[in-house]
């Protein structure tokens, strides 16, 4: 088990007065064919995010300051931050320690952590600052209107959350009765890190249902999502990684409220909101970023980070760039000492009145260049 104390709240299981649960498992060795497959059980984060994998950064260059931590910039790139934004809730099997080529799969519950979370990098993230204000939390703006049996007092009623932390599969009897049966799943394989070329790709489906039937229960978002990554670490004093991230999230019309991934965009003044029974187009997110890290000496080593992002709902478009540079200083045997800038650009592209087609493009770049400082220390 991981316990973080007043951390990232998003990048937990459940969070709850400056405490969180990170992760919480069981690892049973040797489980099938004399220990060549594993299994896992619990919570756990997805193995994707290779920023913060440790397997990343065991070349010699580089030394953790804290598991799933990140020690060559002190920002995740977006992809990044959306991958360890989930909590997998569920068992899983994987291949022995000993294999160079490595596989996991596993069934799991719906894992997003946060309320307005799907596949989207840019627009769920600008529209879940406004919460629960912003859509009502299914009662409101976007009305407590009938999904099935997931009405607003089944999705939101007596502080039950949609979906969120709660086990699947199971009669949640609320109001009236409904079933969360649906299961997300993943499956990733790559190599062992050993020096060199490294690579590893990952398929992930969240488990949501934003179109429930009758007797269901339905959630905030519906979404897949793709995951590759290659790089060479160890060549001199360099290390080298590239990434792409793919996803789509689904949008739903159910009984003329916009649901899942449609919401963001239509809040964020997008998308316009559609006749009852209209479709909406799906949310396709794309991210490309690559990670350049030199060391100097023993005690200090400089990163570069360039990210692509965007996301397109149909004509509109939300796109960013982003640069970011990092030194980092080995201050002692158990302490990092880190500096950060990153400087990101962006522009959208909404559509016109009837979500047809695109009209006039906002490329004015707000001033929101970030310089930070971080210290670690590994006890």
């Amino acid at each position: 088990m991981q316990l973080d104390f007043d951390a990232d709240q998003e990048s937990a299981f459940a969070s709850g007065n400056g405490v969180q649960i990170n992760e919480a498992y069981v690892d049973m060795e040797k489980w099938l064919f004399d220990g060549d497959v594993r299994m896992r059980a619990g919570t756990w984060a997805l193995p994707f995010n290779r920023e913060r994998n440790p397997e990343m950064a065991e070349y010699p260059n580089q030394l953790r300051y804290g598991f799933r931590s990140l020690d060559l910039t002190i920002s995740p790139a977006f992809w990044d931050a959306n991958w360890e934004g989930i909590r997998s809730v569920g068992a899983a099997l994987w291949n022995g320690k000993d294999n160079g080529f490595q596989w996991q799969i596993a069934a799991t519950n719906n894992t997003s952590s946060g309320f307005n979370s799907d596949g989207s990098l840019l627009a769920w993230k600008q529209a879940a600052q406004g919460g629960a204000a912003m859509f009502g939390r299914f009662g409101g703006a976007f009305g407590g209107a009938v999904t099935g049996a997931a009405d607003a007092t089944q999705r939101q009623g007596a502080g039950f959350g949609a979906y969120g932390d709660a086990l699947r599969s199971i009669d949640n009897s609320f109001a009236a009765a409904g079933t969360q049966d649906e299961m997300g799943f993943y499956g990733w394989a790559g190599d062992k890190y050993d020096g060199g070329f490294r690579w590893d790709a990952g398929y992930f489906e969240n488990g949501g249902n934003i179109n429930p039937g009758a007797s269901e229960i339905g959630s905030a978002s519906e979404w897949r999502g793709f995951q590759f990554n290659a790089g060479w670490w160890g060549w001199e004093d360099w290390g080298f990684m590239a990434s792409y991230y793919n996803s789509t999230s689904d949008s739903a019309n159910i009984a003329g409220v916009p649901t899942g991934a449609a919401r963001n965009m239509i809040q964020l003044g997008l998308f316009p909101v559609l006749a009852a029974g209209a479709a909406y187009p799906d949310l396709d997110s794309t991210s490309m970023s690559i990670l350049a890290n030199y060391k100097f000496n023993d005690d200090n080593n400089v990163s570069v980070r360039y990210e692509d992002v965007s996301d397109e709902f149909g004509p509109a478009e939300i796109n960013a760039t982003i640069w970011t540079f990092a030194w980092n200083h080995k201050v002692s045997s158990n302490g990092l000492l880190q500096l950060e800038y990153s400087t990101p650009e962006s522009d959208t592209l909404p559509s016109n009145a009837a979500g047809t087609a695109a009209g006039a493009r906002n490329s004015v770049d707000v001033s929101d260049d970030l310089v930070q400082l971080n210290y670690k220390v590994r006890f």
